[in-house]
């Protein structure tokens, strides 16, 4: 069991396809850690009672869905992202949402996977990670005030925009003291951001206020803004005087990037190795049936100190030459048009040796991406099939069940 405060899950979505099987992957390995899970989807544009049902299925109960017109804007300034501040200050708005002064809400990417459940009890030491000096006390916790996220690299640049001077010279003015240390120590961070609920509304409102401005300054210059909500969080805890807690161990996603969970995964591979190498069957097989998620052909289940998400926003190739086919490569855009029903296949398993037979760093940690994704998408579609699926020979979303309290 984790410790701590209570925990309210969020995650935005629109409602297309491509984010419906997102969202059961992420609402599967939800439901696995949490019994009692407490989660919505907040799902922007749907347009009719198909897409809705469509929405309601892909979203693994107890999660809640809820529907929003979508502010993603037109022309010029359309940009998907808003909807994620936007959607969250929509719903937090709303009489029914359930969050409490003290609990901790929890805003996740919809391209997310649980692997253990989230610890922000006051873990500490050994039990957290978090790289550079940050002249905080290293733990996780949040509080009044203090935000807790995970480390992304997104840096200081922001301190210099001219936006930035302007908006300190009249509404913002804390924005006007920042340095290029504390940019990088409390907000250089992205999902999982953590704050207390009775913050919640206040930092939120100011993120969707800032996202547009930000992702206009972008535009403007002809430049990708594709991180233009990141820096308007960024921006917007600044502004508010709420620095946020910046560790490294919530999430793995970049193979080649520093500042996330990667060190752990490193030590699980190394543990398994060692037990590989005594040469006693019996402690091999008790390492790889724990740790091995191709050997388990499931994803790895609450072993200690694992990253609590993998982030699948990246390309993970085995080796050049391998693909999709073999369980060598994923890549959530080479699903960007599946479609799920009753006759959706499994992908292909990577094959089991993928993660012990892993030698230099950079393998490893695309073993690791391959073996838990793969096996945790194929888990989530079973139980898909399992729920909204009348039996075996059913082969096509026809024949799909409607969920309940769903029109």
């Amino acid at each position: 069991m984790t410790r701590g405060p209570p925990l309210h899950f969020v995650f935005s979505t629109d409602c297309s396809s491509f984010q419906h099987w997102q969202s059961l992957l992420l609402t599967h390995s939800a439901t696995q850690r949490y019994p009692a899970l407490s989660m919505t989807r907040l799902v922007a544009g749907c347009r009719d009672d198909g897409q809705r049902q469509e929405a309601g299925r892909s979203t693994l109960s107890p999660a809640r869905v809820f529907f929003h017109p979508g502010f993603e804007g037109n022309g010029s300034d359309f940009y998907r992202q808003r909807n994620r501040p936007f959607g969250l200050q929509y719903w937090l708005s709303a009489a029914s949402t359930p969050i409490g002064n003290e609990t901790v809400l929890v805003i996740l990417d919809p391209d997310m996977i649980f692997l253990r459940p989230l610890d922000i009890g006051g873990a500490r030491g050994e039990a957290i990670l978090q790289s550079g000096r940050v002249p905080t006390e290293r733990i996780a916790a949040v509080g009044p005030g203090r935000p807790l996220a995970q480390f992304y690299g997104i840096g200081d640049a922001w301190i210099r925009w001219p936006l930035t001077r302007k908006l300190c010279a009249t509404t913002h003015p804390r924005l006007c003291d920042v340095t290029s240390s504390e940019a990088w120590s409390y907000y250089s961070v992205g999902a999982p951001y953590m704050v207390l609920g009775r913050d919640a509304l206040p930092l939120i409102s100011l993120w969707a206020e800032l996202t547009p401005l930000v992702f206009s300054r972008f535009a403007r210059r002809k430049e990708n803004g594709l991180l233009a909500d990141m820096f308007a969080w960024s921006m917007a805890s600044c502004s508010l005087g709420m620095p946020n807690t910046r560790l490294d161990h919530f999430m793995v996603s970049n193979p080649s990037s520093y500042g996330e969970g990667w060190p752990w995964v490193e030590r699980l591979h190394t543990s398994i190795l060692q037990a590989s190498e005594q040469g006693i069957a019996a402690v091999e097989e008790s390492a790889r049936s724990v740790g091995d998620a191709c050997y388990r052909r499931a994803a790895v289940d609450d072993v200690p100190l694992l990253p609590t998400f993998i982030h699948y926003c990246q390309r993970y190739l085995r080796s050049e030459g391998g693909s999709a086919a073999d369980g060598e490569l994923f890549s959530k855009y080479r699903l960007s048009r599946l479609r799920l029903d009753c006759s959706t296949p499994d992908l292909p398993m990577p094959p089991a040796e993928t993660y012990r037979d892993a030698r230099s760093k950079r393998d490893v940690r695309i073993a690791f991406m391959l073996c838990n994704i793969i096996p945790g998408f194929n888990s989530a579609l079973n139980e898909f099939k399992r729920r909204w699926c009348d039996n075996e020979s059913s082969r096509s979303s026809a024949d799909l069940r409607v969920p309940p309290h769903f029109p």
